[in-house]
């Protein structure tokens, strides 16, 4: 059987192994075996970092939790309806559950969850890479358990489902499948993938919030470029949205993007995205992921810069004029816009309002104009504007420059508001 107590060694903080002894030994003494589970024996296996640590216990484990925290310096946090919790420890924030199983009445909806054994626990997991658990007990710490064939998997370098029901039960491992086989370097086994294009239709029944979320962690992911990229090869992304589609020239405008090293967020791929879209299918979009309001003034304000085209090529359009059509646009918006674009006017125009135009402001501020004798109200956020303009399209004005262009401001007012003499 093997033993990963070398890789807790390395892989983890002296601090870590020990809380996990300690844990171990704190739940032997109660007779509710402790395992880590999941994803952080995966990552030890590998040699990845480990983020989170993640245990199982079978029985109690709400006593067990309590027990840990007045024994360990910890405190809990939450507490939620499947009996897992988050414990808060000197070295970090721990999730723990109770071993279950699962069951679904339909797909796409959530299980049916009753306490079981780690066996249960393991076989309720995805892919076999992640049905993997290592004991905590003083007699067995670091041996595992792999009733699935997930060390086999790992060494092979394949994703692959536990059962040819799997995408059914829960449709969201199909993106979870595309995030892990470009995460690690894997492939998606041949029979795994089989069902996983067989299921897609399976993805109609996920909720929009649970869809995206798992869009969101796709996002977030060193290079979302290639999980968007599979996911379009495999009819992921037409099976969730159709017109959503992921381009070889989007592609490339991301792997430029790197080369200049810019701030790719996933905000921006979700930018991205639209740019490719309708208006009618954006708002389709947003309404399939119920999108936060922030998220959707993004794809809005993509499309709106995608609508304003023929006045970003215009070969009058000034810096101010420029800034005028962006300043209310979203940051990551106007990035996809830039990354979307194929014509080199508006691609100049875009980059440079987002490196140096959107930062133009004027050196007088709101304080001083009122000290120079303009009248607290409108006038002053509207003389600010015009001193942006003038630093924008009149690069290296001065400050004495600033001042006359408001003194000149104030006479003109002043001459058209003067009274009248009677004949």
């Amino acid at each position: 059987m093997t033993n990963i107590a070398a890789q807790l060694q390395k892989g983890l903080s002296k601090e870590q192994v020990t809380f996990l002894q300690d844990a171990g030994a704190i739940a032997s003494r109660t007779g509710t075996p402790l395992y880590l589970v999941g994803g952080s024996v995966r990552d030890l296996l590998l040699g990845r970092p480990v983020l989170d640590l993640d245990l199982v216990a079978e029985g109690d484990v709400a006593a067990l939790v309590a027990k840990l925290a007045a024994e360990l310096k910890g405190e809990v946090a939450s507490r939620s309806q499947f009996e897992t919790f988050k414990l808060k420890t000197p070295v970090g924030t721990i999730d723990m559950a109770t071993a279950r199983t699962e069951t679904y009445a339909q797909p796409g909806a959530l299980p049916t969850v009753k306490s079981g054994s780690v066996a249960d626990d393991l076989a309720r997991r995805d892919f076999t890479i992640n049905a993997l658990a290592a004991h905590l007990s003083p007699a067995k710490f670091g041996s595992l358990v792999d009733g699935h064939g997930g060390e086999k998997d790992l060494a092979g370098k394949l994703i692959r489902v536990l059962h040819e029901h799997s995408f059914q039960d829960d449709a969201t491992r199909i993106l979870r499948a595309v995030r892990y086989e470009q995460r690690l370097g894997f492939t998606i086994e041949k029979k795994t993938e089989e069902w996983l294009r067989r299921d897609l239709r399976h993805l109609d029944a996920i909720s929009p919030d649970r869809l995206r979320h798992e869009l969101d962690r796709c996002f977030s992911e060193p290079l979302p470029e290639s999980c968007l990229a599979r996911a379009e090869q495999m009819g992921v992304l037409k099976a969730i949205l159709r017109g959503l589609v992921w381009s070889d020239s989007l592609r490339q405008a991301v792997a430029g993007a790197r080369e200049k090293k810019l701030e790719l967020t996933p905000l921006v791929f979700l930018g991205l995205l639209a740019w490719l879209m309708t208006q009618k299918l954006a708002d389709a979009l947003a309404k399939r992921l119920n999108l936060s309001s922030r998220a959707h003034k993004v794809v809005r304000d993509t499309m709106l810069i995608k609508a304003a085209g023929p006045w970003l090529n215009a070969p009058d359009l000034s810096a101010s004029g420029t800034y005028k059509l962006l300043k209310d646009r979203e940051p990551e918006a106007v990035e996809a816009a830039l990354l979307g674009n194929d014509t080199p006017v508006a691609c100049e125009r875009l980059q440079r309002f987002l490196l140096e135009w959107r930062k133009v402001s004027p050196q007088l501020s709101g304080d001083k104009l009122l000290a120079m004798g303009v009248p607290q109200g409108p006038l002053v956020g509207q003389l600010l504007e015009e001193l942006r303009t003038l630093q924008l399209d009149n690069p290296g004005v001065t400050v004495a420059q600033e001042e006359a262009h408001v003194r000149k401001r104030l006479r003109d007012l002043a001459s058209q508001n003067a009274p009248t003499k009677a004949p």
